[in-house]
């Protein structure tokens, strides 16, 4: 019988926070539009959609195209099932242990208002976790898209304690449509430089 490495049984552990922010895109649509924890009310929504060019893709990422946003993955990650509200989700693994998850929420507020959809977005993040710290809101440059705006945050697992390291990459496309982007992970195992080089991949697709 094969020891478990000390990493290992960390890791374990420590995914247990992250299937709860697996189902949250649903529950973000009930939470209220206001301000952020912050009191960043964000950027205002463009006018018009960004020129869309497909951005050059790092060696060895896939494209793939959901709910209408286009987004590349690195080598190792794999589809999963995703969860109601969900229109992609994908996991990392190490030794058949999921390290991190990346998905695309449909079940956001439908509106032209970028700061609204990431305001509400976060807001279901705080119902089972202890924001560590949150940054303020960003605004992203998305081709194809009238606006988008980037939350990075950690968090505390308020049932386990568990830590990890997350982003949310809100984006407002065509006539009240949008969707955010979710990157959550192990901290330590999900670095800063891996959450940019993914959204940077990020793409409007729909109209």
């Amino acid at each position: 019988m094969h020891a478990v490495s000390h990493d290992t049984s960390r890791a374990r552990y420590a995914m247990r926070a992250l299937p709860f922010l697996l189902s949250l895109g649903i529950l973000a649509t009930g939470c209220g539009a206001g301000g952020g924890s912050d009191g960043t009310a964000g950027a205002p929504p463009s006018t018009a959609p960004a020129q869309v060019s497909t951005p050059a893709l790092p060696a060895g990422f896939t494209r793939v195209d959901a709910g209408g946003l286009s987004l590349a993955y690195p080598p190792g990650w794999e589809r999963v099932q995703p969860p109601q509200g969900w229109a992609l989700a994908l996991e990392l693994k190490q030794e058949n242990v999921p390290m991190a998850r990346l998905g695309v929420i449909t079940a956001v507020p439908q509106t032209d208002d970028a700061a609204t959809v990431a305001n509400t977005a976060f807001a279901g993040v705080q119902l089972g976790t202890k924001i560590e710290q949150r940054a303020p809101n960003k605004t992203a440059q998305v081709p194809g898209a009238r606006a988008a705006i980037q939350v990075d945050y950690t968090y505390e697992d308020r049932a386990t304690g568990n830590k990890a390291t997350a982003a949310d990459l809100s984006v407002v496309y065509g006539d009240r449509k949008a969707a955010t982007v979710r990157i959550t992970g192990v901290s330590g195992e999900l670095t800063p430089e891996m959450i940019d080089q993914i959204l940077r991949t990020v793409i409007a697709k729909a109209s």
